[in-house]
């Protein structure tokens, strides 16, 4: 693993002083999952990375992952890194102690205005002598990130082990008037105790597009309100929980999450569902719509970047299934206030038809379309109304 780290800083060492800033530099071993110790052989090749950077023209993507930062290899990286940095990802590191890690990453943050990612994965396993992240540098940091207006991205992973400790400081994050597009929140043990800061955040429509909330003890009250706030939410793309048998969220909380996204049961509350946000539940509730065995690709609920197919797609999906039991016109001429009235027709059929149209564009239900699949043809949907509309004006120029 050493011969790997040294290797590493050699190579990008080399790349930083020709000029061409790489991508990314990515300072660690790869494949390792317990960080290194402390190796003295190292300080000459951080001292040699610390020249490079002072060096570099252009931004810079650091990560450093799985190695021994102590305040030594910090002073000299410190301020070789200001104004250098577009991102900077700190994973699975080891630390003199955490506190000082923490330190380390407000003070990186301060020195790059322009900063647009910052990223801290603590280490994921327990040791003998673990050492805890304080709860005033934990609420400097958030302060930190917060005040920085250019950094859109966050990752906050593994950041407190306590539950109690980690919803208080990780809540300053869900401001209405934040700037953050992608939040990662994952392993933090997080429980809300009955605040609803989250929801609140997600109801105000805020720029968040990615919210990873995987392995917190967010359970079924939670899910209700959360569920309640996505139905008001246009921007978020991706909730993830990713759910595991024994997390406090059980069934309700996970059909509550789900009934944001789906509901099928009328066209009315399928069309008024959230069409934006696909949500990772997990555990026995996935939100897969379509598994193809033509395609190595399944079709989740919202998968698309445009809104108008998401919902169509619903749409079409649920007149295909009233097909089947012949009920289509039954239940439109209920949820129409049971008048079956010829003025009507035509903007039902024009409705009905843009959304299957625009359901058929999307790859995996093209590929379904037929009666064996779960989705008819447009044409057999509007074919399959009108001859149960059941209007007697259309008979009557036949009849005479």
């Amino acid at each position: 693993q050493i011969d790997e780290a040294v290797k590493s800083m050699r190579v990008y060492c080399h790349q930083l002083r020709k000029g061409s800033a790489p991508g990314k530099v990515e300072v660690g071993p790869q494949l390792f999952d317990y960080p290194m110790s402390r190796h003295d052989i190292l300080l000459p090749h951080w001292q040699e990375l610390a020249n490079a950077l002072n060096l570099s023209r252009g931004s810079i993507n650091l990560s450093i992952k799985m190695l021994h930062l102590d305040q030594s290899v910090m002073d000299i990286l410190t301020p070789c890194m200001k104004n250098k940095l577009e991102r900077f990802h700190l994973d699975g590191n080891d630390y003199t102690s955490s506190n000082m890690g923490i330190e380390f990453a407000i003070s990186t943050v301060q020195n790059n205005p322009t900063m647009t990612s910052f990223g801290w994965t603590h280490r994921l396993f327990h040791d003998e002598n673990p050492c805890d992240v304080g709860t005033a540098q934990a609420q400097e940091l958030v302060s930190t990130l917060m005040n920085n207006r250019n950094i859109t991205n966050v990752k906050l992973s593994a950041f407190l082990d306590s539950s109690r400790c980690s919803y208080s400081f990780l809540r300053g994050l869900f401001r209405a008037e934040s700037h953050i597009e992608e939040l990662d929140l994952s392993y933090n043990n997080m429980a809300t105790q009955g605040c609803t800061r989250l929801p609140d955040y997600l109801a105000s429509d805020p720029p968040l597009r990615h919210l990873d909330l995987i392995d917190n003890k967010l359970g079924d009250a939670d899910a209700e309100l959360i569920a309640r706030a996505i139905s008001r939410n246009t921007r978020l793309q991706v909730l993830n929980f990713d759910l595991e048998e024994g997390d406090p969220m059980t069934e309700p909380g996970r059909r509550a999450l789900k009934g944001a996204i789906w509901d099928e049961s009328t066209l009315n509350a399928m069309a008024n569902r959230n069409h934006s946000c696909k949500m990772l539940i997990g555990y026995l509730e996935d939100t897969n719509l379509i598994s193809s065995h033509l395609r190595p690709k399944e079709l989740h609920i919202n998968e698309s970047d445009h809104i108008f197919r998401n919902k169509s797609i619903k749409m079409h999906w649920l007149l295909s299934k009233r097909i089947r039991t012949g009920a289509n016109a039954v239940h439109l001429i209920a949820e129409l206030g049971g008048e079956n009235k010829l003025e009507r027709l035509p903007n039902v059929l024009s409705s009905i038809g843009r959304y299957c149209a625009e359901s058929a564009r999307e790859e995996m239900v093209a590929l379904t379309l037929g009666e064996g699949g779960m989705f008819l043809q447009p044409m057999t949907v509007l074919f399959e109304l009108i001859k149960n509309w059941q209007l007697p004006e259309m008979f009557e120029r036949r009849r005479a």
